[in-house]
């Protein structure tokens, strides 16, 4: 859809994210999308090998939830 849309969907992330004051993960894949080898063929989905590095920018969130 382009970049104005892109720039508005993370506006309202960032804003839901403030109002409801919950943590918010920018972008899943950092570290992944552009990696070769850790996208799979269908370049939406991360390989086995990428899942570490998912979980990595994930644990930080709820980690100090539990």
């Amino acid at each position: 859809y382009g970049p104005a849309y892109r720039q508005r969907l993370a506006a309202a992330y960032k804003a839901l994210a403030t109002q409801y004051k919950v943590p918010l993960l920018p972008f899943l894949l950092e570290g992944v999308a552009l990696q070769p080898g850790m996208m799979q063929a269908d370049g939406l989905h991360p390989t086995a090998q990428a899942q570490s590095r998912v979980l990595d920018n994930v644990w930080p969130l709820p980690r100090p939830l539990l």
